[in-house]
């Protein structure tokens, strides 16, 4: 049964603001506050999901464009959202990511990283997604595999 089957697009609007309002009180002061700030706009729609949101120089690696690590992070946490929404809230944690870096990410673009559910078992979803940059070419792409736990976790717990 999809997501939409049993749930209206704005229910599923409420649970994204609801779980980024949460992620934004968790993590204020960590890595994650880069990426969910006030420029950063994420939905979820007919089971693929998208995430914009403008590069800054936090983001930066010695060279001067966008670290690869962060553009990990973005997909994962794109494709963990996305995860969460299909799996009705179950707690779910990234199992493997493979990314390809296409083209340098420069600091103040505008991207919009697109995923999408290609395949879902009992216990893992998969997830691919793309990072487009401003011009619409592809500058990464990602494979991401996320176990979804059996009940639901609170953050002091990692055993299924």
């Amino acid at each position: 049964m999809s997501f939409q089957e049993n749930r209206t697009q704005e229910e599923v609007n409420q649970e994204v603001t609801n779980l980024l309002e949460k992620r934004n009180k968790d993590f204020q002061d960590g890595i994650m506050s880069h990426i969910y700030p006030e420029n950063c706009n994420i939905s979820v729609v007919d089971q693929k999901g998208t995430m914009e949101l403008t590069m800054t120089e936090f983001m930066s690696n010695p060279i001067g464009i966008v670290h690869g690590g962060m553009l990990v992070t973005i997909f994962d946490t794109c494709g963990g959202i996305l995860s969460r929404i299909l799996t009705e809230n179950h707690s779910i944690t990234t199992t493997d990511i493979q990314t390809s870096f296409l083209k340098p990410v420069q600091i103040g673009d505008r991207v919009k990283v697109e995923v999408k559910m290609t395949a879902r078992g009992k216990s893992i979803l998969h997830v691919t997604g793309e990072l487009l940059l401003p011009d619409g070419s592809i500058g990464a792409t990602a494979s991401m595999t996320y176990y979804i736990f059996k009940k639901p976790l609170d953050k002091r717990q990692f055993v299924d």
